[in-house]
């Protein structure tokens, strides 16, 4: 999904392969990234359920932030 969104990104700004390569680099970074942060979470309140909370908290103000 990081390439083709990627992608689509590229293609608009007429740099496809820039853009295939900056969606998949992101997609991993973030995978990692998310996945640690998660787990740090999840250690600091004892269990995943508020940890799964956060993330989806933090996920969808992240989408704001980035459509305006």
């Amino acid at each position: 999904m990081g390439a083709l969104t990627g992608a689509a990104i590229g293609v608009s700004h007429e740099h496809l392969l820039m853009g295939v390569l900056a969606g998949i680099v992101g997609s991993i970074l973030g995978t990692l990234a998310g996945s640690k942060a998660r787990a740090t979470a999840a250690r600091l309140f004892g269990r995943d359920l508020p940890a799964a909370l956060l993330e989806d908290v933090v996920a969808i103000a992240l989408v704001f932030l980035a459509l305006h």
